[in-house]
């Protein structure tokens, strides 16, 4: 199968060029059939950082099952509560059934107060319970950055983290529940899961670039360098990274190739503001670029092209999983 390459090179902290890991841009990707069992792993959210994502997440998932590959959500942190996610119509019984893997409420409580590390079952039980889940999936505040710095770098830190146990927990699920093709892991925030789930279930592990230089740079400049510097050590461990969306240092679907709209840098308020008055000054230009982003994403970059191209890139790494 022919593979588009489009980064190999070592990746500065500011665009995330991760040494020696593939970038695919799903648009050049060509396309085989086989069936497949593959994972989503999606953190459930409670603001808006991770609900564009998941939206997402869930529509590829929807459009690998109608090509008959057998696709399985399994949440993270909080339940996945969207209609698109949740559809009875359109799920497995497994995913249905499938826990909330490194619940919300637990981890941020083991993590804050190291006595809570040894927690009854009963209570962690508790606390991971669906009521008091969807309870903290309403408060938009449990998926901002300022205050989760401990946890996020907690969570890259993988098994030398704090949520080992529940790391080992994700891991036995699909290594005896699941027994995936390939595991895909919707954001790089996540990176400290991969190895783990390559060694001892052994299969390759994808991960999807999104939006992710956001979060962390809404963290102070101590926390931001560190953020970094481990997300590309633990990047060693991945078998290939997909560009999904253009957002500051992971470009994805650029706006050039639809002609429907523009960027600006850096993100200030007035570099936006001269950006936003040079397309609505030309109300010419402005429907133009209305009417052309539109063709081409309809045409091009719609939920069913891109999957097609994602499968070409599982049967990619799948084929070429050796297990170390």
């Amino acid at each position: 199968m022919e593979m588009y390459m489009l980064s190999e090179r070592s990746r500065s902290r500011k665009d995330l060029r991760f040494t020696n890991k593939f970038y695919f841009d799903l648009s050049y990707l060509p396309v085989k059939d086989c069936y497949m069992k593959i994972v989503n792993i999606v953190p459930g959210f409670g603001g808006t950082f991770y609900r564009g994502n998941c939206q997402r997440d869930g529509a590829f998932v929807k459009e690998l099952r109608h090509r008959g590959h057998q696709a399985i959500i399994l949440p993270m942190y909080l339940p996945l509560t969207m209609n698109n996610l949740t559809d009875s119509q359109d799920q497995t019984d497994d995913t249905r059934d499938a826990p909330v893997f490194y619940g919300a409420v637990s981890i941020y409580l083991k993590q804050q107060f190291p006595a809570m590390h040894k927690m009854p079952h009963w209570l962690e039980n508790v606390f991971n319970s669906r009521p008091i889940l969807k309870f903290a999936a309403s408060k938009a505040a449990s998926t901002r950055a300022q205050g989760m710095e401990a946890l996020t770098e907690s969570m890259l830190l993988g098994a030398e983290g704090f949520q080992r146990e529940e790391l080992d927990e994700l891991v036995r699920f699909l290594k005896n529940h699941e027994k995936p093709d390939v595991v895909h892991i919707s954001n790089v925030l996540l990176l400290g899961l991969a190895r783990q789930i390559r060694e001892e279930v052994k299969v390759p592990v994808v991960f999807s670039l999104q939006d992710e230089d956001v979060w962390v740079d809404a963290m102070d400049l101590q926390w931001q360098q560190r953020m970094w510097d481990l997300m590309a050590l633990k990047a060693r461990d991945v078998d290939a990274f997909l560009i999904l969306k253009e957002s500051g240092r992971f470009p994805g679907l650029r706006l050039h190739a639809t002609g429907g709209g523009i960027t600006y840098y850096p993100n200030t308020a007035e570099t936006l503001a001269n950006a936003l008055a040079g397309i609505l000054t030309d109300p010419l230009r402005l429907k133009t670029m209305a009417r052309e982003g539109r063709r081409v994403v309809e045409e091009k970059y719609n939920a069913g092209v891109l999957t097609e191209k994602m499968v070409g890139l599982y049967q990619q790494v799948i084929g070429n999983f050796t297990g170390n």
